[in-house]
């Protein structure tokens, strides 16, 4: 937060003296010195629900809606009847994604302003996000249509199976085990990027070289890492969250740092755990990709020959069973960058990006079987010109079924 070197503190000697410069500063959106101000303000007097309320605006402006929740929900506390703060609350838990603690707030907010638009936007898309939350039901088209406005999508809650865990994985560290037997089509998980750079937001052909670790990374992963980076920094607790997933052999974990934010370790993390995606699955191959951090997706292991499959609408990811799975079964994607890669490509791809070599059922196939890579490969081309065709039709599968494709394959 930036003092204004030209505060002259001991004449704005009052409450109202400093709200007002704060206030000034919060016009000409300079909200770090709004903050700083409204700090002093409350110095004088903490519980000042009216700087409360400010200061919270000015947080929310910086999307630090940990912070601005801290302020509004004090400013509530002190005077229920503060409709500043009631509105507040609504934005940071929405923003949160606390679907279920925004309703009250919002509820009341509504008593007495029942047209409020955005207030009952906000009220209808709570109440869907909790379903969603509960029963993984989503609305993909309404979700792919707001994508490609926002990639950043806003609104919706994470969905897990009820019938899978996290356990101990011989030889593999950890990994997702079905509990009860799940059929073809079922929705794993849905869950929001930790952090993403979404597509176009960096060049994604240039590379950078990180002096200390060795590391060479494209900016929109240097984009990743600085948002982890930033976000661990403005909230210690997501250190618990993002130092659970593996580094593979890109770095050798100490005991004793998971409440510091180390850069070295985000890094690995990040090279290590990212997928690459595109902000609608609708769109033709090839155009601009993002970058993410995807947590609860990131604790599946990798398998050439997966139980998964990962579907990407802005920052969210779906990942779907393409087989039965019986209890005991472990749950797996792929985390080679494109199915168009022969064995040795696949291979050379998983140790450059993740630094691991895989001993998936598959690649021991065409390890032993060299002559078999070129016919996937193949038949790998014929699937993606089908697949091309398929998008333009705006996935239409009558297509695909007229056109025998399914028969010849």
């Amino acid at each position: 937060e930036k003092e204004d070197p030209r505060e002259d503190w001991t004449k704005m000697d009052t409450v109202e003296k400093r709200k007002t410069r704060g206030n000034f500063h919060f016009q000409k959106k300079m909200y770090e010195r709004a903050i700083v101000c409204y700090n002093h303000a409350l110095d004088l007097e903490p519980d000042n629900v009216i700087v409360l309320a400010n200061r919270a605006a000015s947080y929310i402006e910086l999307e630090d809606f940990e912070k601005a929740y801290d302020d509004a929900k004090r400013g509530y506390d002190l005077d229920p009847g503060m409709l500043k703060c009631v509105l507040r609350l609504c934005k940071c838990l929405y923003q949160l994604r606390r679907f279920e603690s925004l309703l009250p707030y919002a509820e009341e907010a509504l008593v007495r302003m029942p047209t409020d638009r955005d207030l009952n936007t906000m009220l209808v898309k709570s109440r869907n996000a909790i379903m969603e939350g509960n029963e993984g039901k989503y609305d993909l088209a309404t979700m792919i249509k707001e994508a490609r406005t926002n990639p950043r999508l806003e609104g919706h809650a994470d969905y897990i199976a009820p019938q899978i865990e996290i356990s101990p994985i011989s030889g593999r560290g950890r990994g997702v085990v079905v509990r009860d037997a799940m059929k073809r089509g079922t929705l794993v998980c849905a869950t929001k990027a930790f952090v993403s750079c979404a597509p176009g937001e960096a060049p994604p052909t240039e590379i950078m070289k990180d002096e200390r670790s060795g590391y060479q990374l494209d900016l929109a992963t240097y984009e990743v890492v600085g948002t982890a980076v930033r976000k661990l920094i403005d909230n210690y607790s997501a250190t618990k969250d993002l130092y659970q997933l593996p580094t593979g052999s890109l770095l050798e974990v100490q005991s004793g740092s998971l409440h510091e934010v180390d850069i070295q370790r985000v890094i690995a993390i990040t090279q290590y755990n990212s997928f690459s995606f595109s902000i609608d699955p609708l769109a033709l191959k090839g155009g601009d990709q993002g970058t993410g951090i995807w947590i609860f997706a990131s604790l599946l292991n990798h398998s050439c020959a997966p139980t998964c499959c990962k579907v990407f609408v802005g920052d969210f990811m779906f990942v779907f069973l393409i087989e039965d799975v019986n209890p005991g079964d472990e749950l797996t994607l792929s985390f080679t960058l494109d199915e168009m890669y022969t064995y040795n490509q696949a291979k050379i791809a998983l140790q450059k990006t993740r630094g691991m070599v895989c001993h998936c059922r598959r690649c021991l196939f065409f390890e032993k079987n060299p002559a078999a890579t070129r016919k996937k490969y193949d038949l790998a081309r014929k699937c993606e010109k089908w697949s091309e065709t398929m998008t333009m039709q705006r996935g239409n599968p009558n297509y695909f079924l007229r056109s025998g494709a399914m028969k010849e394959l």
